[in-house]
């Protein structure tokens, strides 16, 4: 083999070989939830609420968004990713539609030290939060709320929505599904915890 022809044949694997040290682009996408109620003008009431713990089952506590495909199966996104862990997520989402819905002074995420200015403590078990095959987002909470004077109550919310099969879509719905959740437990703070202005 002569020195040319050899260097001809070399050319093109060491190409091949430079490329393959290119960085591939990352197809990662993150997603947040977003705050769906708006707060109003009027002035913000004395009420503290502390707002946890807020827990999800062990298959969402991690970054891969979920989708289930069967009942008893679930698929996660080789591509979307929650951007911070999904607990916390749904709490900050919570407690600022919290805010808003009570005009409360402020909602202390758990965990929290003893306060005597508290009036009541929310907390939050997700049972699901996740989209289908079928082209629903389903969540399933259970809720407590107990006011520092008086008995506590609790109750289940579920809801779901019919969604396109369109990311962006599924978690805006997810988002409003948060907000209808804090719009259940708000009716219950105002019944059971009095408000000054």
């Amino acid at each position: 083999m002569t020195p040319r022809l050899a260097l001809r044949l070399a050319l093109p694997l060491a190409a091949a070989g430079c490329a393959l040290l290119i960085p591939a682009p990352d197809p990662t996408r993150l997603y947040v939830l977003t705050t769906t109620i708006r707060a109003t003008a009027d002035a913000s009431t004395d009420l503290v609420i502390g707002l946890g713990p807020v827990t999800v089952p062990q298959y969402l506590d991690r970054p891969e968004i979920m989708r289930r495909v069967e009942s008893n199966e679930l698929e996660p996104s080789p591509t979307d990713r929650w951007a911070e862990p999904l607990d916390s997520q749904i709490a900050r989402t919570l407690g600022h539609d919290l805010t808003a819905l009570l005009r409360a002074q402020r909602v202390v995420p758990y965990p929290w030290y003893v306060r005597r200015d508290m009036a009541a403590i929310v907390e939050v078990d997700v049972l699901r939060f996740e989209t289908t095959a079928e082209g629903e987002a389903l969540v399933v909470a259970r809720w407590r709320v107990r006011p520092v004077n008086g008995p506590g109550r609790t109750g289940l919310f579920t809801r779901t929505e019919r969604v396109p099969p369109d990311i962006h879509a599924q978690i805006a719905a997810l988002s409003r599904m948060v907000g209808a959740l804090a719009e259940e437990i708000a009716a219950v703070v105002r019944d059971a915890v009095p408000v000054k202005r």
